[in-house]
Parts: C-alpha cells; structure tokens; sequence
C-alpha cells in the first residue's frame, strides 16, 4: 500500500471539506500531504490550525522565489507575502513545509540560491525544496519555448553557481539512487514499501546539513560520507538478505560497519558527533521514520528536482517506471505525467462539479 496520500489540485483548500477528508487519511494512518498555493490558509489561521487537529503532516507549498515578479508573471498576482505569512503560520501550528518552486528560464531560475538560502535559514521549519521545471503541458502548452525550458543538469548548474559552489553539481545524484537503502530499510518493516523505480531521468536529490555554525552554511551530505562505497556496501547487503544469508543483527553489523568505513570521521564529529552520527544513520536504515533523525532532524534539508513530463519529453520507459500516480474518482490509477498528458482534461469534464463549471464558463 502507498506510505503516503498528496492532496491536489487545482487547489484543495478550496473545498469546503478539506478538515474532514484530512482526518479520514489520518485515520487510515497515512503521512498527509497538501500540495496548496497557500493563499486560504495564510489567510484563515484558524484553518491551519484545524488541519494540524485532523493529522496534516506537511504542506507541499507552491513557492517561486522570494520577489513579486516570478508570482506576478506566472501566477498573476503578488503572492509572496502569502507564502511567508503562512511559513510563519506552519511555524506555530508544527507542520512541516517542502517548497515547490516551479521553474522557467527568464523567469526565477535567477532565484534558485536565494531559494535554497531561505530553506536553510528556516530549517526549522522547511524540511526540503523540491525544484519542478515547467512541463509544456496543459494550460502552459501554448508557451513553448525551447530558451524558458530548465533540465535536470541546467538546473544542478545553477545551483553551483548560485550557492557559490557550497553545492556541486555533482552532489545532486538521480532520485533512483535510493532504491538499495530503501530495500535494506524494507527488512524491517512489518509492511514493505513498493519498489522504488524511477529512472535516472526523473530527477535529482540531496540532503544537506545546515551548520551549527551558521544557518548560511550548508553542506551536502556526500561531503560527509563516501557515497558510492556505502551504496556498493547496501547493494552487496541487499544481495545477502535477498538470499536470507543473514539475520537481524547480522544486518545491523553489517550496517554499522558500512557506516565506520564510509564517513568522513574528522568531519562527522565538527558537525554532529562521531556517536551521534552513526546511531542516527544506522537507525534511520532499521526504523525508517522522521524521529530516526533526532536532533538532525531540524538540520537536514532535502533537495530534489522532479523534472516532469510532456509531450517534447514523453518516454515510455520513464512511466512504466513512475513512482508518483493519480487516483481519479473511477478508481483508476494513472502515472503522474501520462495523467497530465492524457487523462486530466477527459476526467475533469466528466467529474467537475456542476456548480464549479457554471462559475468558470
């Protein structure tokens, strides 16, 4: 079963039933998600505060820079003051915020570092930013223009130029390099996860730790541990537990070991403490949940780019492989970007309410 329900849109707040269904999703134990352009919720406080009662664990913001002119020329209206306000709002009710900057050349993609600076100063809050490049779909389809189009590696340049190389581009690895901590981590689950199979393509992702020194210092996690030799340590793992060579506290071994021979230990202790360190890093594999962090929780910052699909993009291998679907009100399950392409306007003629389409004729 999915680990976790996105509400969307459109936009969700504008149902007047959004508290309740909220509640029904907590009941039925899932990690909630409301992806909102957050206009209602910076102005109704007392919403923000009724969806935290019924179980809202983040709130996937809408959020393309940090001056008027990217809401201005792709939302139409100045929105930035809605944005902080309800990062404010979210402070004071505990729900955690992701970013969602949509991107388009000429029009933000100068703001990528101050975004990613933002976040960092606000990690109390913010656990992570997650870049989407503007897909050529829908009601952007008409704008088409090969200059505005912002790409996996573009983007992981920018960010070096714009963090002033404290990220690199090559810290920022493919979304699928996931896919072997995520098996190990399955070994201690009562209910596995579904696979986790998205293409190299779908995407880039990195933590970074916001310095204790300073919340204008960051670093990739990569800098702290030798990345491809615990990737190659889990995957030989994998193959162990695959074959039920091994038990549990032979996982755990082998876990703490691939941790001791991957960090960079001078590093670790100036930043989170040796012991700290691997106790964290060993737990988040054997009990993977937010409070595996502990106190790291509060300084790590997720930085993802999920470059969607559309019709100039469109692979076939890359939807066999999509991890993020659509339920539509037929029980179909649908892959996010063939939704977009195909599906969306046909379900949203045959399942708009009639009062919603008579006010948008």
């Amino acid at each position: 079963p999915p680990l976790a329900v996105m509400f969307a849109g459109g936009e969700p707040t504008v149902r007047d039933d959004i508290v309740e269904i909220v509640k029904m999703a907590h009941d039925l134990k899932y990690m909630i998600l409301l992806a909102t352009n957050g206009i209602r919720m910076s102005n109704e406080p007392e919403l923000v505060r009724k969806l935290k009662r019924a179980g809202l664990n983040i709130v996937y913001l809408q959020f393309d820079g940090l001056t008027d002119s990217p809401y201005q020329k792709l939302r139409g209206a100045k929105l930035l003051p809605n944005k902080l306000r309800l990062v404010e709002l979210c402070r004071k009710h505990d729900i955690e915020i992701i970013l969602v900057p949509t991107l388009q050349g000429n029009i933000n993609d100068n703001e990528v570092g101050d975004i990613i600076r933002f976040a960092a100063e606000n990690v109390d809050i913010i656990r992570g930013i997650v870049f989407q490049p503007m897909s050529f779909t829908g009601r952007t389809a008409e704008y088409v223009s090969r200059k505005d189009r912002i790409d996996n590696s573009l983007l992981a340049q920018k960010i070096q130029e714009q963090t002033n190389g404290m990220i690199q581009e090559e810290d920022l690895f493919p979304v699928s390099v996931m896919d072997p901590p995520l098996k190990v981590m399955n070994t201690f689950l009562e209910k596995a996860w579904p696979p986790f199979t998205p293409t190299p393509y779908c995407g880039l992702w990195n933590w970074i730790l916001v310095s204790k020194r300073g919340k204008h210092l960051f670093t990739p996690i990569n800098r702290f541990l030798n990345f491809e030799q615990f990737m190659s340590d889990l995957k030989t793992l994998n193959s162990v537990i695959e074959n039920k060579k091994v038990s549990k506290i032979g996982i755990y071994l082998r876990l703490f070991f691939a941790s001791f021979r991957s960090l960079d230990w001078r590093k670790v202790q100036r930043e989170a403490g040796l012991l700290n360190a691997v106790k964290t890093l060993v737990k988040i594999h054997t009990d993977p949940s937010y409070d595996s962090l502990g106190y790291l929780r509060r300084r790590l910052l997720l930085i993802g780019c999920m470059a969607f699909m559309d019709p100039y993009t469109f692979d076939v291998e890359r939807a066999h492989h999509c991890v993020i679907h659509y339920i539509t009100p037929a029980n179909r399950i649908i892959p996010f970007c063939v939704y977009n392409m195909f599906y969306r306007k046909q379900t949203e003629k045959q399942f708009s309410i009639p009062r919603i389409k008579a006010k948008h004729k």
